[in-house]
């Protein structure tokens, strides 16, 4: 009897541990009208894609040889570092800036995947979320900025495809559980091939 009992309790135990497990899909159903709605495609009135000069995660550049130099136009000029255009945007109370070396711009349909990857791929268990893996390294090369009428960037989407890691800001709809879940990186895929599909290399294929 004691081992009946015993093997019920291991079977319970391996069961509501699978149970626990992540899901990450398609299990959103919001419209594109709806999406449209939302905040930042509602306000936005471009969208682009960008690649751009990498970063420690912070104020440091990192040069392509692994220079690191202050984030300032200064050093861009004393380094000869190349970019198209800088875009500053006011993240909380610190001023993020990107200098980018490819900015490709996408049109409606293009945004509606975009919007659709944001807020229809999602955590189907979210009451499961209990802490994530471990984020190794975080050197972001790319991003999608979200501008108004005046070109002011009101929202970005930073990513590093090397450790794939993404960070929606700012961030109402909890974008960011996915980013440490390990079972939730299809959005990483789509996202890359997207990029690649409008012609961004800098941070996909080098």
């Amino acid at each position: 009897m004691n081992f009946h009992i015993k093997l019920i309790f291991i079977l319970l135990f391996f069961t509501n541990s699978y149970a626990q497990e992540i899901k990450c899909g398609w299990y959103g159903k919001k419209s594109i009208a709806e999406r449209d709605k939302m905040f930042p495609f509602s306000e936005a009135k471009k969208v682009l894609l960008i690649s751009f000069i990498s970063t420690d995660g912070s104020n440091i550049l990192v040069l392509d040889d692994d220079t690191r130099i202050a984030l300032d136009t200064t050093n861009i000029d004393k380094y000869q570092v190349k970019y198209l255009k800088s875009f500053t945007f006011y993240q909380n109370k610190a001023i993020k800036k990107y200098f980018a070396k490819e900015i490709v711009e996408i049109d409606k349909n293009q945004i509606d995947t975009i919007s659709n990857l944001l807020f229809n791929y999602k955590i189907k268990n979210t009451d499961k979320i209990k802490g994530g893996i471990d984020i190794k390294c975080y050197t972001p090369r790319n991003a999608i900025l979200f501008l108004d009428e005046n070109n002011k960037v009101i929202s970005n989407f930073e990513i590093c495809f090397e450790c794939t890691q993404a960070y929606f800001f700012p961030d109402p709809y909890k974008i960011n559980e996915l980013v440490s879940q390990k079972n939730c990186h299809e959005r990483m895929t789509i996202l890359k091939d997207f990029f690649k599909s409008n012609g961004i290399k800098y941070g996909i294929e080098k």
